[in-house]
């Protein structure tokens, strides 16, 4: 996740203020190093039903069928009728189904035929990631505020619970502003006393430096099953499974062996009570393409890797199934010691439809009157002389009184001293 950090000068907390913000977020990209890619008829959206235009049969279309994919699809896209020579000059009918040659046919038509098919679970390898920042704006529901204390090495919330104002205002996508509650950094005195001695003022202003993390939100889960891969090249996928036929020799399934990139389970429970509302369609595929992915350990005090969600598919109703995902980079040897993804490490999802990158803000709340204050009170405040030191105090408002001992009383706010030969007298102030 990146941070974005931002500086503001603030002289007045007495009323609502505002800083500006530009979000940004993170579009990220895969490199494949294979050469397959997605089919947009192959995904569910959120709602769980498939996009038009889906040619073939989408049920046949998954993790566990991928030679029988590229079948379909080729038909779909070639018609029928359509005839292939293989090696020997054998004419091998296959966009009507028809398979002759058993496994030794299907492999010869993958190697010579079906080097131009994809489809979005044959044998892609990412090789990595990449990311451009582009321009969004934050929804507060999926944000949260936080504030961090240096001196205590604490974070809490930033707006209080009761506080249902709006949080950001939007100007344009990437131009938001975040709003500064009134009193903030201030503190309103209630009691008399106090308020009589804080130069009859019932705010207390706190001058100093404020840090506010602005972050969005994720969903927590945890790593159950893994489920290891191993990987085959495209034209040898046949050899990935069980191919079934039917009595004309027609491929009518495959039940491959293994996963060709290491899937992913966890409880899928954990997705729901959730802003995101995951809940509200049975089956969802995809939807969370492209989201990023921090990987902890187990008591999330190391961050192991930063990754990026590929596939995933999970279904509320089929009490049967966990959610599942792939991980990108998910390269054979990719990962440092203590850095692979194991089961029990917690992770943090960040919805690609939500995310932002991170703000850190940093408050200088300072006074900018005090240096005019300052002189007017040396010009107009009570002063008194000490005569043996040479030491000149300056008094607050209120002034000084003289009790019946004869002792000085009052609120020293400035304190001078004065020296003086027979060439020159400077005045020099002394710190309180």
């Amino acid at each position: 996740m990146q941070n974005q950090i931002i500086k503001q000068d603030l002289t007045d907390n007495t009323s609502d203020s505002f800083i500006l913000i530009n979000p940004s977020k993170q579009q990220m990209a895969s490199f494949p190093k294979e050469e397959s890619q997605m089919f947009t008829s192959k995904t569910q959206n959120f709602t769980g039903s498939r996009p038009s235009g889906n040619v073939n049969d989408p049920d046949n279309e998954t993790e566990n069928k991928d030679t029988i994919a590229f079948l379909e699809r080729a038909k779909g896209e070639e018609g029928s009728n359509t005839d292939v020579t293989a090696v020997g000059g054998v004419n091998y009918n296959l966009f009507d189904g028809s398979l002759p040659g058993g496994t030794s046919g299907l492999q010869d038509a993958y190697r010579f035929k079906f080097d131009s098919i994809n489809s979005s679970h044959t044998p892609t390898d990412y090789i990595g990631a990449v990311s451009i920042s582009i321009p969004c704006f934050i929804d507060e529901a999926f944000a949260d505020f936080k504030a961090y204390d240096f001196t205590t090495d604490s974070v809490a919330d930033f707006f209080d619970v009761s506080d249902t104002v709006a949080k950001v205002k939007t100007m344009k996508v990437g131009c938001q502003a975040l709003r500064i509650p009134q009193n903030k950094f201030n503190t309103i005195l209630t009691d008399e006393t106090a308020i009589i001695a804080n130069n009859n003022s019932n705010i207390i202003k706190n001058f100093r430096k404020y840090y506010i993390i602005i972050s969005p939100k994720y969903v927590r889960t945890s790593v159950g099953n893994v489920i290891n891969r191993k990987h085959y090249d495209w034209f040898n996928m046949y050899q990935n499974g069980t191919l079934s036929y039917d009595s004309v020799n027609s491929l009518i399934q495959v039940i491959p062996d293994t996963k060709r990139r290491t899937v992913y389970e966890c409880d899928k429970t954990d997705f729901t009570s959730l802003p995101w509302l995951f809940e509200n369609s049975n089956g969802q595929s995809g939807r969370l393409y492209g989201s990023i992915v921090e990987v902890w350990d187990s008591s999330e005090t190391t961050l192991k890797q930063v990754k990026v969600m590929n596939e995933n598919d999970f279904h509320f109703l089929d009490s049967g199934t966990e959610m599942q995902f792939v991980l990108s980079p998910d390269n054979v040897g990719y990962d440092s010691p203590g850095e692979e993804v194991i089961s029990g490490d917690v992770l943090r999802v960040y919805p690609r439809e939500t995310y932002f990158n991170q703000l850190i803000i940093e408050v200088n709340y300072f006074d900018d009157s005090l240096q005019v204050s300052n002189l007017l009170t040396f010009m107009l405040n009570d002063a008194v002389r000490d005569l043996k030191a040479g030491i000149y105090e300056i008094y607050d408002n209120k002034g000084y009184t003289i009790d019946t001992a004869g002792n000085i009383n009052g609120n020293v706010v400035q304190r001078y001293q004065i020296f003086s030969n027979d060439k020159i007298e400077s005045r020099k102030r002394i710190t309180k």
